[in-house]
């Protein structure tokens, strides 16, 4: 049924039939003190905060609750607005609105959300309007229209109503952002979730952009006074609409895996999964994401079971991995065999990975290395993983962004050859987009980049991958963490600078037990990671560049600049996070 979503008839058929009738507004604000703030004038039914009462005679009013009553012994009908440097201001339950008019006569008042800014479409508004405040305290008529913002799981632009968002307004990782206005009730797709709903006045009913919504924005809505009665049932109809249509990420996920149906890994039921793991017999490690179990398929294929964990029902995770690594065939990026999506359980079915994670090969346990990776190996792993992150960056129609690569997200088969896994993190961009938007840095402290902490070094792009590849370089090439503190010589706390510092002084890099052929190969990988770290992102190599040094003869390397760690950083800029305009999320630190 194309039933608007709320149809403005309907609003103007309840206003006209349920706001009782009043005395003249002229002779209400006769009576009462003028006051001003800006270019407005504030009279009965209104006051200034902090002024005096202003309805001498306890004046009804057709503009209704717009806000509460004034303190005991003021009349009821009186409202207080406040004045923050000459802008009127109207607040209620802690939200902020800006009044741009009050027409005493026809009793409208008109306001626009804090969060607009004018010549800015990036900028959007603060309040989500029917959460907990529009349609219990106003009722609107005189032409408004609700405009709703939505994420959704697939392209919309086959249906005309979703107007594009971007470039305006940066999409959410793997979702298109898209607004409707005055939606219908059919504009409700169960692949999108609206999570942003204002409301705009005027007759225009088409965009060509989401620019001309933004600029009809700017112009605010109008408010009038109303029965309980009316809006409560006005919200009843909404609120049974939206709780239908805010199932969109549970339902969206259904949606996302229906129309990828043919491009998707197998499906399995969470009784098939139990039945692989023989009842979660085995445990192979534990993390923020969940528990990881062994299992096996039908065919006695041995296989890695990652079980998400409560915590991530909104289900982001689960959409980025299967978005991701579903496309993906590379023989350096992890296979995704199948998954799980049955009501509030989810679960990942990947390859098993023999051998583990790289870390366990790199690091020392009890000052010794377990199991010693040879040079020639090292290497091999080194241009494997260079391979895989650039298949990523490159090698499909979207480009893939990791935002995670470490050594524990390298993963070693059989015949010890690498495996880029986790994409819990990763965010995919048009190939167009040389630089992205993010509103929370992500990653891993130690391999993250310095741009996703001063945006002033540059922007956050694929070169970020590039730096966390180049800390991981230079520790499998060191054999250490990058940062040890309890290294004997003070010089070397930080090995990218103690490495750099023997390179430019022009002494020779010798590895304990290493022929004069592995040396060659320790001092290619630390040159191609000096390269990867630097600090500005255009300094730095893309990955197809780094598989051609690593690829190319060591004679052909130069030493670039010195790297910097991140204490040099904070010495030199001041962190703020505000001035990123990035969070930091503690969930994304392993």
């Amino acid at each position: 049924m194309n039933t608007s979503f709320i149809t403005p008839f309907l609003l103007y058929f309840l206003v006209l039939l349920l706001i009782p009738s009043s005395s003249s507004s002229s002779s209400l604000s006769s009576s009462s003190t003028v006051f001003s703030c800006g270019d407005l004038s504030i009279k009965c039914p209104f006051t200034l905060e902090g002024r005096p009462r202003n309805c001498p005679n306890g004046c009804s009013s057709r503009f209704g609750s717009l806000m509460k009553p004034l303190s005991c012994g003021y009349s009821p009908a009186e409202r207080i607005l406040s004045c923050e440097n000459n802008r009127t201001v109207l607040n209620y339950s802690s939200k902020k609105f800006y009044v741009l008019d009050i027409d005493y006569e026809y009793q409208r008042i008109r306001v626009i959300d804090p969060g607009l800014q004018k010549d800015n479409c990036s900028s959007m508004p603060q309040h989500s309007i029917p959460d907990n405040f529009y349609f219990q305290n106003y009722s609107d008529l005189y032409q408004e229209k609700a405009v709703v913002y939505m994420n959704c799981l697939t392209n919309m632009s086959d249906f005309i109503r979703y107007i594009n968002a971007k470039p305006c307004v940066k999409s959410s990782l793997n979702m298109f952002t898209y607004v409707i206005v005055n939606p219908l009730v059919s504009d409700f797709k169960e692949s999108c979730n609206n999570f942003l709903t204002s409301w705009m006045s005027g007759n225009r009913d088409t965009f060509s952009s989401y620019l001309d919504v933004h600029n009809e924005l700017m112009n605010g809505w109008v408010l009038l006074g109303r029965s309980v009665l009316g809006t409560l049932c006005v919200l009843s109809i909404l609120v049974y609409i939206l709780r239908i249509k805010n199932r969109a990420m549970n339902g969206g996920i259904e949606d996302f895996l229906n129309t990828y149906e043919d491009h998707m890994p197998m499906r399995y039921s969470y009784n098939d999964v139990k039945r692989m793991t023989r009842n979660f017999k085995e445990k192979l490690g534990q993390g923020g994401y969940g528990s990881v179990y062994k299992g096996f398929l039908r065919n006695n294929r041995a296989v890695a079971i990652k079980i998400l964990s409560s915590s991530k029902g909104n289900g982001q995770d689960f959409v980025n991995e299967v978005a991701t690594i579903g496309r993906i065939h590379h023989v350096n990026v992890v296979q995704l065999i199948g998954f799980v999506a049955e009501s509030s359980k989810r679960a990942l079915v990947y390859e098993l990975m023999q051998n583990g994670s790289l870390e366990k090969y790199i690091f020392p346990r009890d000052g010794k290395l377990i199991n010693l990776l040879s040079w020639e190996k090292t290497y091999e792993i080194a241009l494997g993983v260079a391979r895989g992150i650039e298949y990523l960056h490159r090698g499909c129609d979207m480009r893939i962004l990791h935002f995670d690569i470490k050594p524990h997200n390298i993963l070693l088969d059989e015949n010890y050859n690498p495996k880029v896994s986790d994409f819990g993190l990763a965010r995919l961009y048009s190939m167009d987009d040389s630089i992205i938007s993010l509103t929370m840095a992500r990653g891993t402290i130690g391999y993250m980049a310095p741009e996703l902490f001063y945006r002033s070094l540059g922007g956050v792009s694929h070169k970020s991958d590039v730096y966390s590849f180049g800390m991981l370089l230079m520790e499998m090439a060191g054999r250490r963490k990058n940062l040890n503190t309890l290294v004997e010589n003070s010089s070397q706390l930080y090995f990218p600078t103690w490495i750099y510092s023997q390179l430019n002084q022009g002494e020779d890099i010798k590895m304990e037990d290493a022929t004069e052929e592995e040396n060659e190969i320790a001092k290619k990988l630390i040159i191609v990671a000096l390269w990867c770290i630097q600090l500005k992102p255009i300094d730095r190599p893309s990955m197809t560049k780094v598989v051609e040094m690593l690829e190319g003869d060591l004679e052909l390397l130069q030493i670039p600049y010195k790297p910097l760690s991140m204490t040099d950083l904070h010495e030199e800029h001041e962190y703020d996070t505000c001035s990123t305009g990035m969070t930091y999320s503690s969930t994304s630190i392993t």
